[in-house]
């Protein structure tokens, strides 16, 4: 199990992932939060990105099986 949130300005939501194991939650839970930021990025029009970085990488790498 793999537990993580999203704050923004008056929103929190906590998501809770499951895998065979730990690691397996992690890497699911990454790949689920990647998506969720990319959505929230084309549906506000915001670009989510690293302060002080220009690029619009996330910086989340999932793992392709």
């Amino acid at each position: 199990m793999c537990s993580y949130r999203i704050s923004s300005k008056g929103a929190t939501k906590t998501e809770t992932v499951y895998g065979v194991d730990e690691l397996q939650a992690l890497q699911l839970a990454l790949a689920d939060l990647k998506a969720k930021l990319e959505r929230l990025n084309k549906a506000s029009g915001y670009q989510f990105r690293w302060l002080e970085v220009e690029s619009s990488d996330l910086g989340l790498r999932v793992p392709e099986f």
